[in-house]
Order: C-alpha cells, then sequence, then structure tokens
C-alpha cells in the first residue's frame, strides 16, 4: 500500500477497519466470500441457516420465505450493504448453525480475513469479540501526530507497515514502533545518540511515579531485542511476528510515551 497523501499528512491517520463499530465495504466482501468456500451444508442446514438469520437478524416472518435462494440473496445484501452490526449477527449465527467442520473452516477463514483487513473484531469460540478500543486508537493518533518529527516518522512508518494489505511487515513495524520509544527517550535526555537503554537510564528518577516503571520498559525493549529477530538477525528457531504483535508494540509504545508525557516527561 502506498503511503498516500491523506496518511502522510494525518488526515486518514488509522486504517478504518482498526477502528470499532466499523466494517469496510472491501472487508464485507471478503467475510460473504468466506460463507461462499465454506458453503451453507445440506439442503437441510441451509433451511436451518436462513430461517435463524431470517428471524433474527431481518426480523422477518419465516411465511415470507418462498425460495431459500432468493433469501440467501436477501441475506447478501444485508450483509453488504446493511449495518456494520448485522454483518456480525450474520456471521455469530451462521457459525452457530454449522456442523464441526464448517465450524473449523469458519473459524479458520475469518480470522485469516479479519486478519487481513486489520479489522478491529475477531470470531472467538463462536462469538465477535473485539481486539482494538477507542482508547487505543487514540493513543495511536496521538503518536502519529507527535509534534516531535522523528517520533511522528517511525509511528506512520510502524502503521503503513502494519496496515499494508498486500505485502504487510510486521517485523519492521514493531522495529519502527521501538524506535519511537527510542526517539522520545533521546529528546527526554537531551542525548541525540543514545540508546533506548541508555535513554532510560538518564531520565531522572524524581521524574517518574515509580522506578518500577523505567525496568518495566528495559524489559520491553529487552524482549523486543532478543525475541525472535524482532530487531536483530534471524534465527532458524524464530517465529515471525504477525498483526497481533505488531498491533500490540503500536499500541503499547504510543501509550507509554503519551503516559510518561502526561507526567512531565519530555
Amino acid at each position: 500500500m502506498m503511503n498516500l497523501f491523506s496518511r502522510r499528512n494525518g488526515y486518514r491517520s488509522v486504517d478504518e477497519n482498526m477502528r470499532p463499530e466499523y466494517v469496510s465495504p472491501e472487508l464485507r466482501v471478503s467475510l460473504w466470500n468466506v460463507i461462499d468456500i465454506v458453503g451453507w451444508g445440506s439442503p437441510a442446514q441451509m433451511e436451518a441457516s436462513v430461517k435463524m438469520v431470517w428471524w433474527h437478524v431481518l426480523e422477518g416472518a419465516l411465511d415470507e420465505i418462498d425460495d431459500t435462494g432468493r433469501a440467501i440473496d436477501t441475506i447478501r445484501h444485508e450483509l453488504l450493504k446493511g449495518e456494520w452490526y448485522l454483518v456480525f449477527d450474520i456471521i455469530e449465527l451462521l457459525f452457530y448453525e454449522s456442523d464441526a467442520y464448517r465450524k473449523r473452516e469458519f473459524e479458520r477463514l475469518f480470522d485469516v480475513v479479519l486478519s487481513r483487513h486489520n479489522s478491529a473484531y475477531r470470531l472467538v469460540k463462536g462469538r465477535i469479540a473485539p481486539v482494538t478500543s477507542e482508547i487505543e486508537i487514540e493513543s495511536i493518533e496521538g503518536g502519529i501526530n507527535s509534534e516531535n518529527q522523528s517520533i511522528r516518522m517511525h509511528f506512520r512508518a510502524a502503521l503503513d507497515l502494519l496496515s499494508d494489505r498486500q505485502t504487510p511487515d510486521f517485523r519492521n513495524s514493531i522495529k519502527e514502533s521501538v524506535s519511537a520509544i527510542e526517539a522520545f527517550c533521546r529528546s527526554a535526555t537531551g542525548d541525540e545518540t543514545a540508546t533506548l537503554g541508555k535513554a532510560l537510564k538518564a531520565i531522572p528518577r524524581d521524574s517518574i511515579p515509580h522506578p518500577l516503571l523505567i525496568d518495566a520498559l528495559s524489559k520491553l525493549y529487552g524482549y523486543s531485542s532478543n525475541h525472535d529477530g524482532i530487531r536483530h538477525a534471524l534465527k532458524e528457531s524464530d517465529v515471525e511476528p504477525d498483526v497481533d504483535d505488531a498491533r500490540f508494540w503500536l499500541v503499547i509504545s504510543t501509550a507509554v510515551i503519551g503516559y510518561m508525557r502526561s507526567k512531565g516527561i519530555g
């Protein structure tokens, strides 16, 4: 995905799919394609699923269904064009009505699609659950709109690498998030050559609410340096980070900087 004008300049700062209470047209199509691939099961299962959606989502009378195919067309239209929350109502009901094999396929494919589109939701044990909150979105936006150019550039790079739906680069997204914390600490200490570890040691202990905060940040930095080659060369046994890892580091990094600023640091 190109780093377009609106994202470079902060007019469209966060991938819309990451926001709660939103399902993009592209994500809707992908979710419907999952339903189309997994299928509706046997004729009896199909009829039962259609009736459940018709009744509990569309709130229609069951005797209005005179043709299952046309009813499915109506359900398709609702998923593609209806309210965002009805999309997930349909998914939950179809999962509930599925046999064991189709449940496994729905879980697998819905997870792939929701992850690829950076959705704020996941299918967990048959229930749609949020994985991103408005507070987290505000924290991310605070980071990518920072007045400090270096911090701003690192966070925008992290978000771009995370949000690229064609070739996402989660490992380098994490590196950029951690580099933003380093940039903040260098700015806070006035030492532009300091690593994060050195910068953390230079922060006056009387300027933080508790010294364990510095210890926690140091351990997080150590984790990013040693875990699965995130900040150093990969080893054969390393596991590639995924979208949830990159999202965690983006959120935690922006939150750490916001918290430290709220305490008068930097």
